[in-house]
């Protein structure tokens, strides 16, 4: 985890940075396996984790002044996508004032509870799309894509980026329900709505425990995009315990009986489950390696610190001393009881294997195979060298992770691989081994596209715009999206009219390049709507950015109209406006009225400003 200390490890400690970022302990961290196996499976207390994360985002969220990034593995990695379902069908309330001004907490937290209550309920009342919700967001709560007026600038995703680690439970959670056994409450919609911009998921390949099956990330279709768009999904060697380094004990010293804390702290009477690091460093550096190409401002995470880890990680896989832990203990369970050897050996003296086909025991350790649905899913190739990994000395994950079948039984790679062979199609390899762009469309693969352009450069020869558009805000899986797009023929973006019937302020439009501010931290150039509260000086310095009535026709930046810098640290707009020969002086005076009009708005909210203009017809107008 990054940022977090996770030495004082508990079960339920909230850890909360400024107001930044929100951390909750899940079940394994200082848990034993008999915990990640039950209280994993019921889930006893997902609906207050649900319910104080989405209050959390309601204490600190406004739009369009914030993004949200949710990380979560397993039954965390539940909790996000339900939190997500949460806003999806109800929207980031807004917090309910007292009349004095102040937060009535007690109130916005029983409108938090009701939220998660509308988001399980199955009357389709509380359906996302009818129309007593529609009312419930547009009243309560904060601005939500899918809900603009006709013709109204289309609203930003409040969720920028999920990343999942070996989301379990395909039917959600199940519990113990009294008189009935195990009960499986369903997601309210498995598929990932619209409020979610990017889901970057990795999947456990060798996890065969048939209580623990994948809840693979999906959308439903959207007219005029890409089947999943926005989701990278990516099946890793290892089992899921290993996806997120958790360790166990079948027992622990702290909590339980004097026997139980007994044998806790004998390690020949109860073993601890170590995970398969190299596994957990190849997936924690494939999230990373996510962020930074989202966040290219290092906004979640500092790009330093990011690429620190990320060296780390590398060095850790390598090295000599990396640790490869118990591989699949599964399908050995029982031997991580205290004397569990001793008691292996009992029972299969008595009763050969029978005793592993007894019905309590098949009910929480019964063993599957995991099934690679779609052949065109993205499968880390383990057993080829990924050329990302320094310093391996031609050795593959398969070698440096020990994946071989003693220790990780599952078949599921090879069954995937045998079908898509037999099917005609290639099995995709995470290692590029394209040396140009023109090679990689060839495959007309959107992942293996997306890989090659984070991992080379392209900044010279036919595609070296695609830099641009990276530095303008577009993310790798938007930039590929678009490349496939152009290669087949079809228009890659839609730009607004070369000139304007007027040259006026245009809030919702930023030039790239642009830095304004959210609080204390710079933004990154992005999209914004109208806000009702134009008095603000933030909303005024938007103002400036659009002023100068910009609209790009083409990849060149040089044949736009004009350009907007803010310079010495914000404090001198530069804005630029170029009239050809055809362009009378009217341009440039409509372009001087505007600005005069946003000086003004400066000037009403106490902002000191000078005013100089620098003016060539031919060539255009600077101020």
């Amino acid at each position: 985890m990054i940022g977090i200390d996770m030495k004082i490890i508990t079960d339920t400690d909230v850890h909360v940075m400024d107001d930044k970022a929100w951390y909750i302990h899940g079940v394994g961290l200082g848990s034993t396996f008999l915990d990640y196996v039950f209280n994993g499976i019921t889930a006893q207390d997902i609906a207050m984790q649900c319910i104080a994360a989405y209050k959390f985002i309601v204490d600190h969220y406004s739009y369009p002044d914030h993004q949200i990034w949710m990380f979560g593995l397993s039954r965390g990695a539940f909790m996000v996508q339900s939190v997500a379902g949460m806003i999806n069908n109800c929207g980031i309330v807004k917090r309910i004032m007292n009349s004095d001004g102040t937060v009535n907490d007690a109130e916005t937290d029983l409108l938090c509870h009701q939220v998660y209550r509308i988001y399980r309920s199955n009357d389709p009342i509380n359906n996302p799309h009818s129309s007593q919700s529609v009312q419930f967001r547009q009243k309560a709560s904060w601005p939500l894509i899918g809900d603009e007026e006709p013709g109204a600038p289309k609203l930003l995703p409040p969720v920028k980026l999920l990343g999942l680690l070996d989301t379990v439970g395909s039917l959600g959670i199940p519990d113990f329900v009294g008189g009935v056994g195990l009960d499986w409450p369903q997601f309210h919609d498995q598929k990932v709505s619209s409020v979610v911009d990017l889901v970057y998921h990795a999947v456990s390949l060798h996890d065969d425990l048939y209580v623990f099956p994948p809840c693979l990330a999906k959308r439903n279709p959207h007219p005029g995009k890409q089947k999943d768009f926005g989701i990278t999904q990516c099946w890793f060697p290892g089992v899921h315990y290993n996806l997120g380094r958790q360790r166990f004990q079948f027992l622990r010293m702290f909590g339980g009986g004097r026997i139980v804390r007994l044998l806790a702290r004998w390690n020949w009477a109860s073993k601890v489950i170590q995970p398969n690091e190299v596994v957990s460093d190849l997936v924690l550096k494939w999230v990373l390696e996510a962020v930074k190409a989202n966040d290219p401002g290092g906004q979640v995470i500092s790009t330093p610190r990011v690429d620190e880890e990320i060296e780390a990680a590398n060095y850790r896989m390598v090295s000599q001393n990396r640790q490869l832990g118990d591989g699949d203990v599964y399908h050995n369970i029982v031997a991580y009881a205290p004397f569990g050897t001793a008691i292996v050996g009992l029972l299969t003296t008595l009763y050969g294997t029978r005793w592993q086909t007894n019905q309590i025991y098949q009910l929480f350790f019964a063993l599957r195979d995991r099934l690679v649905a779609d052949l065109d899913s993205r499968v880390y190739n383990y057993t080829a060298v990924d050329g990302s990994i320094p310093n391996a000395q031609g050795k593959t994950i398969q070698d440096l992770a020990g994946i071989n079948r003693s220790r990780y039984p599952s078949q599921t790679y090879q069954a995937w691989r045998l079908a898509s062979q037999v099917a005609g199609s290639d099995p995709p390899t995470p290692v590029p081994p394209y040396r140009t762009i023109k090679e990689v469309l060839k495959t007309k693969n959107k992942d293996a596209l997306e890989e090659f352009l984070q991992s080379n450069d392209v900044t010279d020869g036919q595609y070296s715009w695609v830099t641009e558009l990276f530095k303008f805000g577009y993310n790798w899986t938007e930039i590929a999206e678009l490349i496939l797009e152009d290669n087949a023929d079809t228009p890659w973006i839609y730009f607004t009219p070369q000139a304007l019937d007027r040259m006026e302020a245009r809030l919702n439009f930023h030039i790239p390049g642009c830095a304004h501010k959210q609080g204390n931290q710079k933004a990154p150039p992005r999209n914004s709507v109208t806000a009702p509260d134009l008095g603000s000086i933030p909303r005024v310095i938007e103002e400036l950015c659009g002023i100068a009535g910009i609209a790009p026709t083409s990849r060149d930046r040089s044949n736009w109209k004009g350009s907007v810098a803010f310079e010495k640290n914000n404090s001198v707009a530069l804005v630029s406006f170029n009239c050809s020969e055809s362009d009378d002086s009217t341009s440039a005076k409509v372009l001087l009225s505007n600005l005069h009009a946003v000086l003004e708005s400066l000037w009403s909210v106490g902002v000191s400003t000078i005013f100089k203009v620098y003016s060539n017809l031919a060539k255009g107008v600077t101020v």
